[in-house]
């Protein structure tokens, strides 16, 4: 059936025929039905077709116009081609099917709440195409192409959008999908000039590419398979870009990060600068990130990877930043792991490898108690190689008041490693006086303390103490009996000398801030260094603390020396007994003022860290002797280094989190990004065999969890002997079981109380070396106060030969060989067994500097010319 008219047809009721239906018209409007029950329709008209009603055919439908409205129209058939001849085609509302596929040709396509829905492929060559709330569908292959012009794709809801099936082509101008929705059940190809994907969505169930000189919005890109994004500009992400295969993104520009990318197998981004801001994460199976050369990589957020590879000019991670990986290699040309405060709280960013971590870079700056971590082998060197590990030597390896800490073998190679205490503060503290009384024998020089000799009845044995020295009256038996060290005879008395009685005013030099630089190995450390630079802070190895055979190596130990001076001030008094001929003899005094006598001495302070802000500690270290070492009295610590002081303050690092919300679980907890599915051994090993012996533990919370727990022990360790390990132990965990099974048996036989401290007495019986769960407050950050059960090691005396609370350099043995200087001035170099040191000047002055070295075997010392009056301790 054909309908050719020359004016235009305007329907409102109903146009059909069984076979191919064919009208020919200068202009149509339908309001009615026109239908080819069982062919095709086809419609054709000089000028524009307008349709309100429906158009429908059983098998192909093809309509062409200069403009076509189906507004709030139904238009459908089986396959379906529509050619709105360079015109608008105007579907709002309306409805445009087809059972197979669907073509269509315009200069504009207003789809606005409207759908163009296809069992086949759907083919669209338009101009702008506006698709607010509409709906785009094909059950099989999608192609849309706007010529450049613009894509409004906004405000999708349930099943709007643009959707296929199977594979998915756009080709457009600007891209707007604002809450909107893209999908295809297939690859995805989206090749435009700009997206902005504020609340929207693009999905693929296979790979997704996406082609754009620029990209904004706080969005979802999601593909199941591979996702490729190549953007010319500047790139900030604020959503959600996201694949279960590889993640490629590229841009010509800047990328910033304020989402999450996220990939199940490799992650590349490559830029010219890129920016992971706070909040941020980058997470993938390969992770490989590259600024470009000379740009900045700036990190306040999360990457985590299997492996995680870094590349940029300088590379900031800060604050917040946490940089995890199974494998970690970084490259830069300045690194700076550095703190900030944030909201007026420090936070302090960390980079740790759950089994390496490669550092190639010029200048390595770890400061503000900054943390770069393994949990095996870490190197730092000049460069990253092609097989991701560190090469050459850096120019210089800065540690400044932070942490470098690998649990296997530390390699640093550098030009100069420089671990400082960057606040080290000192006050001077004067003690009240108190009285003191000395002896001289006359015609001595010599003064000897009332505390050693004593002054006694020749006769009756009478023994009168020092400041009782008045109660001699005149009696004249009375003598002073000097011990056998202080005279040739033994227990020699003296009828006359001199008694000093006065005060005496202790001026000493206190440390009220510290914080060292800890540079520390579960293994050996190998410092490939020209120069070592060591103030107030502490390198300590497991294993084998070596510097080998590196030509212009000098080794500078420092450790700040306080003084002390003592000042006293009273009355001289001469006794002697006066013979008389014709009486019995007496004593007799003469008494004159003495003048302050001032006695100066200088020592190594403690440089170990403080934790309360603006306490203030004395700082007096110990000498190492074959004796226990004491902590000072007054240090705020505990006094016996058996029971070595725990750091109760919260960690400002980022791999920790504090948690409020429940007690059950510890207070202090590991970042799970980092710890992933392994499990530290922690104190629940103790609390449920106590529970099993014992019956029911109060129900204190943890202070924190296994990991945190054991870099408790270990910095308790290290502080209590100067060395990472205990005698006979290579590793943090079997260390931390094997003194929690010693701490259970003695609490079976010692009737030890969960969570009660051990008393003196206790400490005093120990046979073996101990943990034991102690209940202690600790501060919050509000100021509230919390009781958790924390960890206390406590030690035999055999275990504590080096105090950690000094400069330190120690390992189970040190090997320095220089071709320069070995100047330890203040420091002390320790170890298990040997030390040796090979250098063309080597420095170590007890008697000048303070400098000590403390070995368990005799020392190997080779230089030209040897400067040592250090004492030795083996």
């Amino acid at each position: 059936m054909k309908l050719l008219l020359q004016q235009g047809l305007s329907n409102t009721g109903e146009i059909g025929a069984n076979d191919t239906l064919t009208v020919n018209a200068a202009t149509l409007e339908n309001h009615g039905r026109l239908r080819s029950a069982e062919s095709s329709l086809v419609l054709v008209t000089d000028g524009r077709t307008s349709n309100q009603g429906k158009l429908l055919a059983a098998t192909r439908l093809e309509l062409a116009a200069a403009g076509i409205d189906n507004s709030d129209g139904t238009l459908g058939g089986g396959e379906v081609v529509i050619d709105a001849r360079n015109r608008r085609l105007n579907n709002q509302r309306g409805v445009l099917f087809a059972r197979q596929d669907l073509k269509a040709e315009s200069a504009e396509l207003d789809n606005r709440a409207g759908s163009i829905a296809v069992r086949g492929k759907l083919t669209l060559s338009t101009g702008e195409v506006n698709n607010e709330g509409g709906l785009l569908q094909a059950l099989k292959s999608l192609d849309l192409d706007t010529h450049g012009q613009a894509l409004h794709n906004l405000h999708s809801g349930e099943n709007q959008g643009v959707r296929a099936g199977t594979d998915l082509h756009i080709k457009a101008g600007a891209l707007g999908n604002g809450a909107g929705v893209v999908v295809a059940g297939g690859q995805a190809r989206l090749q435009v000039n700009s997206l902005d994907n504020n609340r929207g969505r693009i999905l693929a169930g296979d790979d997704l590419s996406l082609t754009s000189d620029s990209l904004i919005g706080k969005g979802l890109l999601l593909s199941h398979k591979d996702l490729r994004i190549d953007v010319a500009a500047d790139l900030e992400q604020r959503g959600e870009t996201a694949a279960a295969g590889h993640l490629d993104l590229r841009t010509g520009g800047r990328f910033s990060n304020y989402g999450t990318l996220v990939a199940g197998a490799a992650l590349r981004v490559t830029a010219r600068g890129l920016q992971n801001h706070a909040g941020a994460s980058i997470l993938g199976g390969d992770v490989s990130l590259s600024a470009g050369a000379g740009q900045d990589f700036i990190n306040r957020g999360l990457i985590d990877g299997v492996t995680t590879r870094i590349q940029a000019g300088t590379l900031y991670n800060l604050g917040s930043g946490r940089i995890y990986g199974d494998r970690i290699a970084l490259a830069a040309e300045v690194l700076h792991n550095a703190s900030q405060t944030i909201d007026g709280v420090l936070r302090a960013p960390v980079i740790a490898a759950r089994e390496r971590l490669d550092i190639g870079t010029g200048v390595l700056h770890n400061s503000e108690k900054a943390l770069l971590y393994s949990a095996a082998d870490m190197s730092i060197g000049g460069a990253i190689g092609s097989d991701h590990r560190a090469s050459g030597r850096a120019r210089e390896v800065n540690n400044t008041s932070a942490t470098v800490n690998a649990d296997g073998a530390l390699t640093i190679a550098a030009d100069a490693i420089n671990n400082r205490n960057a606040h080290f503060e000192i006050a001077d503290e004067s003690k009240p006086g108190r009285r003191i009384i000395n002896y001289r024998l006359v015609g001595s020089s010599d003064f000897i303390s009332g505390e050693h000799a004593r002054i006694v009845h020749k006769d009756n044995g009478q023994i009168i103490a020092a400041e009782n020295w008045r109660a001699m009256g005149d009696e004249d038996n009375f003598r002073l009996l000097l011990p056998s060290a202080q005279s040739p005879f033994d227990g020699q008395m003296f009828g006359q000398w001199i008694i000093y009685d006065g005060t005496e005013q202790i001026q000493r030099t206190i440390v009220t801030r510290s914080a060292p630089g800890m540079i520390t190995s579960g293994g050996r450390m190998n410092l490939a260094a020209g120069e070592v630079n060591n103030y107030a802070s502490q390198f300590i190895a497991g294993g084998t603390l070596a510097g080998d055979n590196v030509n212009g190596t000098a080794i500078h130990n420092t450790g700040p020396l306080g003084r002390q001076i003592v000042t006293s001030v009273g009355t001289a008094v001469k006794t002697y007994i006066k013979s008389h001929r014709f009486k019995a003899d007496d004593r007799r005094y003469e008494s004159a003022p003495y003048a302050s006598q001032t006695i100066e001495t200088r020592f190594p302070l403690d440089v170990s860290a403080t934790h309360e802000v603006g306490s203030t500690r004395d700082r007096t270290p110990r000498t190492p002797a074959t004796g226990p070492a004491q902590a000072p009295q007054g240090t705020g610590k505990t006094t016996d280094l058996r029971a070595p002081a725990v750091d109760l303050s919260l960690p400002a690092n980022a791999l920790y989190q504090i948690n409020q919300s429940s007690a059950a679980a510890p207070l202090v907890q590991t970042d799970p990004h980092f710890i992933g599915e392994r499990n530290w051994l922690s104190s629940d090993v103790l609390v449920r065999a106590y529970q099993d012996r014992a019956g029911p533990a109060p129900g204190y919370q943890r202070f924190g969890d296994g990991f945190y727990e054991q870099q408790l022990i270990q910095r308790q360790i290290q502080e209590a002997t100067g060395q990472r390990y205990l005698n006979g132990f290579s590793n943090n965990e079997a260390q931390y079981l094997a003194l929690m099974q010693a701490g259970l048996q003695q609490a079976q036989t010692q009737r030890y109380a969960l969570g009660i401290a051990l008393t003196e007495a206790q400490i005093a019986q120990l046979k073996t070396d101990i943990v034991w769960l102690v209940q202690r407050k600790v501060t919050l950050a509000d100021g509230s106060e919390q009781e958790v059960l924390v960890p206390q090691v406590y030690l035999q005396p055999s275990n504590l030969r080096v105090s950690g609370r000094q400069t330190l350099i120690a390992g189970n043995e040190v090997v320095l060989q220089s071709v320069q200087d070995v100047i330890n001035r203040g420091g002390t170099i320790a170890a298990r067994g040997g030390v040796t040191l090979r250098a063309e000047t080597c420095a170590i002055s007890a008697a000048v500097s303070m400098g000590v070295m403390s070995v368990s075997q005799p020392p190997l010392i080779s230089s030209m010319p040897v400067a040592s009056s250090a004492p030795m301790t083996s």
